[in-house]
């Protein structure tokens, strides 16, 4: 085995650490910045995957909050009828149209919930869609990895063969 000269591995080291320093700068301003990058994809995708859990709440809630307007409109059906026999003037005639109007004016508040539940749900998935996009956007590509590369490459080369003052 070779002995080590201590006194050239100490020389080449004090001749090189300018280069090394600002190497290893930016080495890691560029390692800073691709991590940043990632980090910020990651957190759109996850922002993303929670407006698509909101869109499908607000599917469910829809629902539920359309099923309760067509439950009570049959209770309310069924008051209405009680009272018109009550009254003893039949379910014909007059009656009848109260009674049409009533079950269409339930139908429709029910579809109209229904109606916004889905439109809001389609809002918060379009977001979603935005959201996955910018993702995609910052995610660091090959010209990221590249650029990167050529910065430590070129500040390596800078310091080393620069100009000295």
């Amino acid at each position: 085995m070779d002995s080590v000269n201590w006194q050239t591995v100490g020389d080449s080291f004090k001749n090189n650490a300018v280069p090394i320093a600002q190497t290893s700068s930016s080495a890691l301003n560029a390692f800073s910045s691709l991590s940043s990058a990632r980090q910020q994809s990651n957190n759109l995708n996850t922002n993303a995957q929670l407006l698509d859990q909101q869109a499908n709440q607000a599917v469910l809630n829809a629902g539920q909050q359309s099923a309760l307007i067509r439950r009570r409109g049959a209770q309310f059906q069924g008051d209405q009828d009680a009272r018109i026999a009550a009254s003893g003037t039949g379910f014909g005639g007059t009656n009848a149209l109260l009674r049409r109007q009533t079950a269409i004016n339930i139908q429709e508040d029910a579809n109209a919930v229904a109606n916004e539940g889905i439109l809001q749900s389609d809002a918060l998935n379009n977001q979603a869609s935005a959201m996955r996009q910018q993702s995609k956007a910052a995610r660091p590509g090959l010209l990221g990895y590249l650029g990167a590369g050529t910065s430590v490459a070129s500040t390596f080369l800078g310091a080393k063969y620069g100009k000295k003052t």
